[in-house]
């Protein structure tokens, strides 16, 4: 019996989602998030483009390898949503709100390590300001040491 491999190909493909179920929960004073970790650098770049939706009470957490000023924007992102910069310590440097498919782009007001998207307005219901502390953060990566920051070419 010859198996349809076209068929078969298509349902796998049909059935396959970049989304993946909270793996954290943060907490915003009371409130409670789970979040969906983007920790490579691939997780990072894909974010929540091509997403029709967002769950909501539910985020994405970017975990950035260095602490710095980081920047977002919304290309192929169907979604409108908040994105809160946060530094080290879990405190909230600025929130922006950005819209569906725009290529504006937001940055953090000072040194982040996290960042945070949700639904426009869900941080806004619960009350949550620049200044507030996240708590429940997953650890910081280990700094990587100078020579593993250099191009390959530097090392012959």
């Amino acid at each position: 019996m010859r198996f349809p491999t076209p068929l078969f190909l298509a349902l796998l493909v049909a059935g396959c989602t970049w989304e993946k179920p909270p793996s954290e929960t943060l907490m915003f004073g009371s409130h409670a998030l789970p979040v969906e970790v983007a920790a490579t650098m691939g997780e990072r770049r894909r974010g929540l483009m091509g997403r029709s939706k967002l769950p909501d009470n539910q985020g994405m957490l970017f975990i950035f390898p260095s602490s710095g000023k980081k920047c977002f924007w919304m290309k192929d992102t169907e979604i409108p949503l908040t994105t809160a910069f946060i530094d080290s310590e879990g405190y909230i440097l600025n929130m922006a709100d950005m819209k569906a498919e725009s290529r504006d782009i937001h940055c953090s007001e000072g040194i982040a390590s996290y960042a945070i998207e949700v639904n426009v307005g869900l941080l806004q219901k619960w009350g949550v300001q620049p200044g507030d502390q996240v708590t429940g953060l997953p650890a910081l990566p280990a700094p990587q040491p100078a020579s593993a920051s250099k191009p390959w070419w530097k090392f012959w």
